[in-house]
C-alpha cells in the first residue's frame, strides 16, 4: 500500500476530489453553494472497489 494516492486509485467521475465538478456561470451576488458529493465514490475520492 502506498502512502500517497496514485492516479490509478482516484475516482474517475470526480477526479479524486470527492465532489462532482460543475461548470456553471456565476451570477453577481449569488451565494456559492458547495458542490454535490460524488455518487460514484461517495465522497471518498477513491476508485470504487470491484467486488
Amino acid at each position: 500500500m502506498h502512502a500517497q494516492d496514485t492516479i490509478e486509485d482516484r475516482c474517475e467521475a470526480c477526479f479524486g476530489i470527492g465532489q462532482l465538478v460543475e461548470m456553471r456561470p456565476m451570477k453577481f451576488g449569488e451565494k456559492i453553494a458547495l458542490p454535490p458529493i460524488c455518487t460514484v465514490c461517495n465522497g471518498t475520492g477513491k476508485k470504487p472497489k470491484a467486488d
